[in-house]
């Protein structure tokens, strides 16, 4: 495990990543320094949570994409040919690096955004902080697994890119608007749990997109998303020839 947490210091796409979630924090701080907040914490969902949401996807197909992208794969089993152990540690750093970043970001928000911003009326409370940073980390780290499913399912690096934003902001909201069968999507079911722990019914923009279930309801929705997404990809891993 500590070679994974290697690999992220030490490679280029963390990187990249990490500076792209910083450029749009700054971002933020300029937001708010010349409107303020904004309605619903708009500064924070477009200054930190949408754009980590993102973010997310990317680390979450790197993180098995690089192993085939870079044909390390071979080398990291000659060293634990363990290969259910391997998507087990992958899953540990995930977990690890999208709660660090996202828990940090809205720390330095809390503080930096109310700065930015005390010329104008409304601030952040540490109670919106709390529940946006709560939102945002669901929404991450789901969206952080899912990338990580299609990397496996597809056994590329670009592929499972690809797959996964289609997935994600394509596909998803395609079956979402079929009768019946779009109340189980997963992009639906995690929207009702975000806004169950915002404390309100409609997104950042006012537009009301829930469909009011329990957020209990939901999350059984999301993990049978996840585990299926992550079963398939575990199946293709462990079966598959290395190259």
């Amino acid at each position: 495990m500590r070679a994974e947490f290697e690999k992220v210091r030490s490679m280029p796409t963390p990187f990249w990543c990490a500076f792209a979630a910083l450029i749009f924090f700054l971002g933020g701080i300029v937001g708010c320094f010349i409107w303020g907040i904004g309605e619903e914490a708009a500064a924070l969902e477009l200054g930190v949570g949408i754009p980590t949401s993102i973010i997310a996807i990317v680390f979450g197909v790197w993180l098995f994409g690089v192993e085939y992208g870079q044909n390390t794969l071979r080398r990291t089993l000659t060293a634990d040919p363990r290969r259910g152990h391997l998507i087990i540690f992958k899953l540990l750093v995930l977990l690890v690096v999208i709660t660090l970043v996202t828990v940090v970001l809205h720390l330095l928000a809390f503080v930096f955004y109310n700065l930015a911003a005390s010329g104008h009326d409304g601030s952040l409370s540490a109670e919106t902080v709390f529940r946006y940073g709560a939102a945002s980390l669901l929404n991450n780290v789901v969206k952080g697994i899912v990338g990580m499913a299609f990397a496996l399912i597809t056994a590329s690096m670009a592929g499972g890119m690809t797959i996964a934003l289609v997935f994600i902001f394509i596909l998803d909201e395609i079956i979402s608007i079929i009768p019946g069968v779009g109340d189980y999507t997963m992009g639906l079911a995690l929207i009702d749990i975000s806004n169950s722990l915002r404390g309100f019914s409609g997104d950042f923009f006012g537009e009301s997109i829930s469909i009011g279930r329990s957020w209990e309801a939901a999350s059984l929705i999301v993990v049978a998303w996840l585990l299926g997404l992550m079963l398939l990809g575990a199946l293709r891993f462990t079966k598959s020839d290395v190259k």
